[in-house]
């Protein structure tokens, strides 16, 4: 483990380096605080821009409405400016000629793959939690307290589907040379997985579904009980991408 162990600093470096990691935080804690605000303070910017008359139609803004702000900013921009910066962590490497100097060196391939995974799902994770606490911490100051229905799924369903999205580009790197061919991979199957959500047996099961499932919950139209099926078939389906991932990695010529 001591060569994964001495990769997975490497990846660490490289995400300093290359200011994907600096770039992620900042970004999801602009919108920690940017929910809230936003949440906050739409009344006075509807009654400046439009008329005092329709600000007056909308409900008092609540805690819940910074948490619907940040499933709508995090779980849009967010997740597709995480995407796209992680989309050329191992096809770089290709271009560079680093992976068959440390292949001869001896270093396992699937240890390879398995920490551009690891790092990228860590950076993420970072990231994401920068952005919950943001909203959280500034939430708690503007807003009164109320409990907010079913907010640890909304937030864990969307950042499952990330994992989910991250182990896509794995998969996509080892089978693509180029990072535009990444995105194209994983905006593919996307596009696929929405044409799926349209048959009612498959929806239930469908990962998209964790993608939009925090506003509902948190509105509580829906139950934790409503996505545990596609919980459990997106892990199973991110096992599957990473086993496969490692199998034609080691078959892949560098």
């Amino acid at each position: 483990m001591r060569a994964l162990s001495a990769f997975l600093k490497k990846e660490w470096q490289e995400a300093l380096a290359s200011y994907r990691l600096v770039i992620l935080i900042v970004l999801f804690a602009l919108f920690g605080i940017m929910n809230v605000f936003t949440a906050k303070y739409t009344p006075e910017m509807i009654t400046y821009l439009v008329s005092e008359e329709f600000a007056k139609s909308i409900p008092t803004p609540t805690l819940i409405d910074a948490w619907l702000q940040f499933f709508k900013n995090i779980g849009q921009i967010g997740v597709i400016v995480t995407v796209i910066l992680f989309s050329g962590t191992l096809t770089q490497e290709y271009s560079k000629g680093t992976l068959t100097l440390l292949v001869t060196k001896g270093l396992s391939r699937w240890k390879i793959v398995t920490a551009k995974f690891l790092m990228n799902s860590f950076i993420f994770t970072l990231a994401y939690l920068s952005g919950i606490s943001l909203t959280f911490i500034y939430g708690k100051f503007y807003f009164d307290s109320m409990e907010v229905p079913h907010l640890a799924f909304g937030l864990i369903s969307l950042w499952l589907f990330t994992i989910f999205l991250i182990a896509l580009i794995n998969l996509g790197s080892v089978l693509c040379g180029t990072n535009y061919l990444v995105l194209l991979v994983v905006g593919g199957v996307n596009v696929i997985l929405m044409l799926l959500n349209f048959i009612p047996d498959v929806k239930e099961y469908n990962p998209i579904s964790l993608f939009t499932a925090g506003t509902p919950l948190i509105q509580g139209d829906m139950v934790p009980s409503d996505i545990l099926p596609a919980i459990f078939v997106t892990i199973g389906i991110v096992v599957i991408i990473k086993i496969l991932t490692i199998v034609l990695f080691n078959k892949k010529s560098l």
